[in-house]
């Protein structure tokens, strides 16, 4: 990760100071209840996978979409199953 532009090594802290400062805002999920995809890599090492499993739960019309091998950025092999989602979802599309 190191060679990665834009790359820093506190982002992790200072992702968990916000948390700890500002608590969880779990129970305001329940409120979105709208068509919602939940787009999460399996690899993501800043946030775990577990957090969207978790998320997908409190909202009523939650889509998950986890890509297998994808960390927490978008690289391009995944910009194409991306799109398709979103766009399904926008179209009310069940494929």
């Amino acid at each position: 990760m190191a060679w990665k532009r834009s790359f820093n090594k506190k982002v992790f802290k200072h992702h968990s100071h916000a948390i700890k400062k500002f608590g969880s805002r779990l129970h305001e999920l329940k409120g979105i209840n709208c068509p919602t995809l939940i787009i999460h890599g399996t690899d993501d090492s800043l946030i775990n996978l577990e957090h969207a499993k978790k998320y997908v739960k409190f909202m009523p019309k939650a889509k998950k979409f986890y890509l297998e091998g994808m960390g927490h950025d978008l690289p391009e092999k995944y910009i194409k199953p991306v799109t398709n989602e979103i766009i399904n979802l926008i179209s009310g599309s069940k494929n």
